[in-house]
């Protein structure tokens, strides 16, 4: 249950973001059909181990990374992407709380900016957030 409170609240704040963006970003989310586009953003919720905090198993322990992927048009070098990469990683800063349906999901470290890929057609930069939500 709590994986799905946590995809749904990181990928909200990432949509919200990219409706506020001009031209406004798409996002391919997990397992969606996404026409092909120029610019866009991919998301992931990568889930870890979960754990317990405590020896009765009250206080569970959900973390793991959201990962961004930002696919640009190859051949643009790295400026309007990586405007929309640091944009994006001041959106997961370290410390941040997210309270949803009751619960705090911590974003638990500094966003990671990731080496880049050349596709055939895209130039790709994910971006690594880890968080943490202990129920």
């Amino acid at each position: 249950m709590s994986n799905l409170v946590i995809r749904r609240s990181l990928e909200t704040i990432l949509q919200n973001w990219a409706q506020e963006q001009n031209p406004v970003l798409q996002i391919a989310y997990e397992n969606r059909i996404q026409d092909s586009i120029n610019n866009y953003l991919e998301c992931f919720l990568i889930p870890s181990n979960n754990f317990t905090e405590s020896l009765d198993g009250a206080h569970n322990c959900y973390s793991g990374i959201f990962q961004i992927v930002v696919n640009w048009r190859k051949g643009f070098g790295y400026g309007d992407a990586g405007s929309v990469v640091e944009s994006i990683a001041g959106l997961f800063f370290c410390d941040r709380q997210i309270i949803a349906d009751g619960l705090m999901i911590i974003i638990d470290s500094p966003t990671t900016i990731g080496i880049s890929i050349t596709t055939d057609r895209n130039y790709c930069v994910p971006i690594i957030v880890n968080y943490r939500l202990v129920s």
